[in-house]
């Protein structure tokens, strides 16, 4: 928990979204991160093909699919499975998990069974309750899964961290796995030339409502975001 954060990081990436009852889509993008609570995503297929744009600040998220001109703005749900922004914005603690320890309440390590450790606890301040449990590697001690479950027992979000990239003295991990239960879906990602970033400018995490945009409801934001994906 007393581990820093980069501060900034920037980073092009390698994408993949499985969507309930669909194949894979495939994307390029661009991501920019500033802890403890900002990211920013865009996401094409190709070179030209724009699928998404993501942008959280705090507790407001806003999505903007520019190809189908949707539109959607707002608090994202608690599972983060059903709302692309939601999903995106866990890529901040998955990045840097230690704020994230710091906010169990009475954690308890335990040695894992095949070896490295388990350390969980309820997560401070989180309405309804969520447990949270990580698994640390045994020979880095530093994060490999995380799992939030609810407060009768069901699975939430899955994540995980694989590899090493070291920048300026901070240990980024080289790719990261998210996966939902309800509904189904799942994001990998794999990070291409990170770098430390302190330059972003603080309006690029807000996306106002392009003109003509429609709005989307959040219910159909997986669905917009499969169509705006696909050719057609």
């Amino acid at each position: 928990a007393g581990l820093p954060c980069p501060g900034g990081v920037a980073t092009d990436l390698d994408l993949a979204l499985r969507l309930p009852g669909e194949s894979p889509i495939r994307m390029r993008g661009s991501l920019r991160a500033v802890w403890p609570d900002r990211l920013r995503m865009q996401t094409r297929i190709g070179a030209f093909w724009p699928v998404a744009s993501i942008a959280v600040q705090g507790d407001s998220a806003f999505l903007s699919f520019p190809r189908i001109r949707g539109y959607w703005a707002g608090v994202p749900a608690g599972r983060s499975g059903g709302n692309p922004a939601a999903l995106a914005g866990s890529i901040l603690w998955l990045l840097c998990p230690g704020p994230l320890a710091a906010r169990l309440d009475d954690p308890v390590l335990e040695a894992e069974p095949g070896g490295g450790w388990k350390l969980s606890g309820n997560v401070a301040g989180s309405d309804p309750p969520v447990r949270l449990e990580m698994v640390l590697a045994e020979e880095h001690l530093e994060v490999e899964e995380i799992v939030f479950w609810d407060a009768g027992g069901t699975l939430l979000l899955r994540a995980s961290r694989r590899g090493r990239v070291e920048r300026e003295g901070i240990l980024l991990p080289a790719e990261l796995h998210l996966a939902s239960e309800d509904p189904p879906v799942s994001l990998d990602l794999r990070l291409l030339r990170p770098r430390i970033d302190r330059g972003a400018d603080p309006a690029i995490f807000r996306i106002d409502r392009p003109e003509g945009a429609r709005w989307i409801h959040e219910s159909e934001l997986l669905r917009m975001l499969h169509a705006a994906g696909r050719p057609g």
